[in-house]
């Protein structure tokens, strides 16, 4: 029977309080046979905890990869464990799918114990991260501008994945180890400075640890601290969302920016959308903002606009270019559609996306199509035309908006600017003359 030990203890503190709501929580062991992995075994059974375990022999080792399996086989049997175990071509699926051997190995092995999970009915998986784990994680997304989300290591428990060794460092389960009598296979290929991880903790790790000899207590602190702040950050961040999303945008107020909080939660609401954190920090930290200036990031777009910033997805702009023949109600896209139709009876010209024109001036079929850079029209009321870009400017539409215009022609002259403004050159002279009533519907 195995000695308790303060870190056993620990560790059952640890293990009761992520499974709270399951108190008899049936779990998922990932073992690689490994030290880490080797002593959340020992763990498992130390305190009578309802487990199975997962073995994956990925492959990449030849006969050191079978002798993983021999080990947690025969440690399986001997404690009366049930073992699940798989083999994968790990290099095959990597080459298929243009990623690398890390990434393969772990989408490879997650899809199977998410598999396992659904099959076999258990409450949780549970794997062997340990403190060192957490803050190579930690310092991986800090090279490579993860942001405050990124700083907070891994989560001890994140849905049916818990981490209950995150408290203990890489030395202190190997003191455990060796107390315990316990048997586990090294990696050799953890020496190799091939992976960036295996890069951190062979010879940037040993550095900082000159520094902080308990450099993962120390993190794993910071980093719930850190945790706290980005729980903070999401419930911002999900208020922030739903104030200011309109149907397919947002609209948010420029005054934001002159409050702290709410200018980092715009931060960050920027790069979860998909905006650089270049661009970003260029837009924020600029005194002045033109009205009309634009910012692109990926799949996401900003407009400066008067007052307020518009965010919007992306769109491939679609080129409308469509006969409206007489009496026909046509079709455009998204629920829009345009009618032209004989009229008799009284004009009113209250709503700007209904107009009247005398029928013998237009020559069906008429053209509706989105405006374009050029495009003129002589406004009702005046005498000489206008840039079609100019009335938009001085309708103040938001430049978010501006692509969306569309125009309407006859004989190949711009009759209507589709709810702004109406040709003088189509202008009712006599009311009494057959007519036209065209209905525009967003």
């Amino acid at each position: 029977m195995a000695r308790k030990t303060q870190l056993a203890t620990r560790f059952l503190t640890i293990f009761n309080r992520l499974v709270t709501s399951t108190p008899k929580a049936r779990v998922l062991l990932a073992l690689s046979g490994g030290l880490d992995s080797i002593v959340l075994f020992d763990l498992l059974m130390q305190h009578s905890i309802d487990f199975e375990v997962a073995h994956c022999n990925f492959k990449l080792r030849g006969e050191e990869s079978d002798k993983d399996v021999v080990l947690v086989s025969n440690l399986c049997e001997r404690h009366h464990v049930k073992m699940h175990c798989i083999d994968f071509e790990t290099e095959v699926y990597a080459k298929e799918n243009g990623i690398s051997i890390e990434m393969a190995a772990r989408e490879l092995r997650y899809n199977w114990f998410n598999n396992l999970i659904l099959q076999f009915h258990f409450d949780y998986l549970v794997t062997a991260h340990h403190a060192g784990d957490n803050f190579e994680t930690a310092l991986l997304n800090l090279t490579k501008g993860s942001g405050i989300a990124g700083m907070k290591g891994i989560a001890a428990s994140n849905g049916k994945i818990l981490r209950p060794l995150l408290a203990f460092s890489k030395e202190e389960l190997k003191a455990y180890a060796i107390s315990q009598g316990l048997e586990w296979r090294e990696d050799a290929s953890n020496e190799s400075n091939e992976y960036q991880r295996n890069l951190l903790r062979n010879k940037v790790l040993p550095l900082l640890k000159g520094i902080n000899p308990h450099l993962e207590h120390t993190f794993y602190n910071s980093g719930w601290r850190t945790g706290l702040w980005v729980d903070v950050l999401k419930q911002k961040l999900f208020a922030f969302d739903e104030k200011y999303k309109l149907h397919d945008s947002w609209e948010v107020p420029v005054e934001l920016l002159n409050d702290a909080v709410n200018k980092a939660v715009f931060v960050e609401f920027l790069a979860e959308k998909g905006f650089d954190i270049n661009t970003i920090r260029n837009f924020v930290e600029k005194e002045e903002r033109k009205v009309g200036s634009q910012f692109t990031g990926s799949g996401i777009e900003l407009y400066v606009e008067r007052g307020y910033f518009s965010i919007r997805n992306s769109k491939v702009k679609t080129s409308i270019h469509q006969e409206v023949t007489l009496n026909s109600d046509i079709k455009i896209e998204k629920g829009k559609s345009i009618i032209a139709e004989d009229f008799k009876g009284k004009l009113d010209y209250s709503d700007p996306y209904c107009v009247f024109f005398e029928k013998d001036d237009l020559q069906f079929p008429l053209i509706l199509r989105t405006w374009e850079f050029g495009d003129r029209i002589q406004p009702f009321g005046m005498k000489g035309t206008k840039l079609i870009s100019d009335i938009l400017i001085d309708k103040k539409l938001p430049n978010s908006k501006k692509n969306e215009v569309l125009v309407l022609l006859s004989k190949g002259e711009i009759i209507w600017v589709i709810g702004l403004k109406t040709s003088n050159k189509f202008k009712i002279i006599n009311k009494e003359n057959p007519l036209v009533r065209i209905i525009y519907k967003a």
